[in-house]
């Protein structure tokens, strides 16, 4: 008992250690690909800003360079077309002709003496001002241009910069404006102080064409507080699924390694039941066949789906006396249904290489049509490519037996498993079943029609009966139909239903 604790035990600590560091390590490559992305997005909406505010500048540049061709004009006069820049240049609050170092006329005052000195300037460019003679506490920004010793500047409101910063594409992202030394807020604020230093994964775009740069960050403490804000949804939703799969992980190692002793009891219990798919003409679409599909009828979990059964059932051998109860269920109920049954039914069933270690599967399919002589049935062994099957002389000699007893031979699910060519060499084979992996994907311009053309060349070139599995609409069965495909099965033409309510099916409709 102390044994079964600790072991118990220690699964749980390895279970908590592997969840842990599952977590850890796919956090953090969530962690390092949201700083590369949230870094790359910070300096593209730095740059759109930048380009944004040399567009405003060209304005200025523009205006100053009208400003220049009146120079020589006594400041009345200039003074005119000054007043008239600022009304026609957008983004322009003044404009203003210095000469020696003084600015002389101004579009507000007229004649004027005000110290201008190129040195203020960055790179005798621009300006950031935290105010001026009009709004002392407004902050303004002067582009400058020379000529000689002549010089325009334009002072343009520092509201429409301010704009720019604040039109961020994230409720946490920061922008902000640096001109020698000067930096503006996006709340129009000027200031000696960085904002970027209260910012994370800080980045910036400098402008190529004028001398100032913008800046761009997240407001928050730390990245991780970033990330967290971000992304906490996911990180979340990573915890709930790693959580999830850990807890499902522990209920299958921990529960009953007892899986083939409860087929071994549903096999008694004659738990797994026929159900039946139509097999139906692809000219006149009428039902000629079924296929019968092995369903398991637990007590407990109701019905259970054949992908969670069958290939523990192959593995462990049980596979052979549970196709061989099916064949005889099958034969009992066909019986009863008889006179339901239309002339030259075909009834499939599927086996494996299991079925063909001994000769079972030969007394099972004499005692199959031995029960159904009188209805016309026609057995079709649907061999799957789960597991390969060696060309042995006993295997020969099973399928040469099989065959003179009038037993179809087809290969299911064509291409997609073990040695699909060899057994059309090696044995008599009637028929080739067209996986429906290929069918699905008719119509969507892929690899998979080329494929079913060369399948179906194939099936014709060896006088093969074709049957095309998965058919769901009708453009697929319309392509299949033109394409020569005898028979079709699939949703289209009815879902897996007991093999019962199946034959009542086909009577109806018949």
């Amino acid at each position: 008992m102390q044994s079964i604790k600790d072991n118990a035990l220690t699964r749980l600590a390895i279970f908590t250690f592997v969840l842990a560091a599952s977590f850890l390590i796919l956090s953090s490559l969530m962690y390092k690909a949201f700083i590369s992305d949230t870094e790359k997005w910070i300096q593209s909406s730095a740059k759109k800003t930048s380009d944004s505010i040399e567009s405003i500048l060209d304005y200025g540049e523009m205006s100053n360079i009208s400003a220049l061709r009146v120079k020589g004009l006594p400041c009345k006069e200039a003074a005119l077309e000054l007043r008239r820049l600022v009304a026609v240049v957008p983004y322009i609050r003044s404009v203003n002709l210095a000469k020696s170092d003084r600015i002389y006329c101004t579009s507000i005052f007229g004649d004027s003496d005000f110290r201008d000195s190129r040195e203020h300037y960055k790179d005798g460019k621009l300006l950031l001002m935290p105010g001026n003679r009009v709004q002392a506490n407004h902050p303004i920004i002067a582009i400058r241009n020379e000529e000689g010793e002549s010089a325009s500047i334009s002072g343009i409101d520092s509201v429409y910069f301010s704009k720019l910063l604040a039109q961020q594409e994230g409720d946490y992202l920061l922008l902000s404006l640096y001109i020698n030394d000067e930096w503006l807020t996006e709340n129009g604020l000027f200031s000696h102080i960085s904002p970027s230093q209260y910012l994370v994964m800080s980045q910036h775009s400098k402008s190529d064409k004028y001398p100032f740069t913008v800046y761009a960050g997240l407001k928050f403490r730390t990245t991780f507080d970033a990330f967290w804000k971000e992304d906490q949804n996911y990180i979340i939703s990573l915890f709930i699924l790693l959580l999830s799969f850990a807890t499902v992980m522990w209920w299958q190692l921990n529960r009953p390694r007892s899986f083939t002793s409860e087929l071994s009891r549903a096999l008694k219990k004659h738990e797994f039941v026929p159900y039946a798919q139509p097999l139906v003409d692809s000219v006149s679409r009428e039902i000629i066949g079924i296929e019968i599909l092995m369903r398991w009828k637990h007590p407990v979990q109701g019905l259970v789906r054949p992908d969670l059964f069958i290939p523990q059932a192959e593995e462990s051998g049980l596979i052979v006396p549970m196709t061989a109860s099916l064949l005889k269920d099958t034969a009992n109920i066909l019986k009863q249904h008889v006179q339901l049954i239309p002339k030259d039914f075909h009834v499939g069933v599927n086996i494996t290489a299991q079925h063909c270690k001994g000769m079972k599967l030969l007394f099972d399919s004499q005692e199959f049509l031995a029960e159904l002589k009188s209805s016309g049935v026609h057995l079709v062994l649907e061999l799957t490519e789960r597991q390969e099957l060696e060309t042995t002389t006993h295997v020969l000699e099973l399928f040469a037996r099989l065959n003179n007893m009038g037993v179809l031979l087809a290969i299911d699910d064509f291409g997609t498993g073990h040695s699909s060519l060899s057994y059309l060499k090696d044995f008599k084979v009637g028929c080739l079943k067209i996986d429906m992996s290929f069918i699905k994907q008719i119509g969507e311009g892929s690899i998979s029609e080329h494929l079913i053309d060369n399948i179906i060349d194939l099936g014709k070139r060896l006088s093969l009966t074709l049957v095309a599995e998965g058919v769901e609409n009708e453009a697929q069965a319309d392509f299949l139909e033109e394409k020569g495909v005898t028979y079709l099965q699939g949703y289209m033409f009815g879902k897996p239903m007991p093999l019962s309510d199946a034959l009542l099916k086909i009577a109806r409709n018949q």
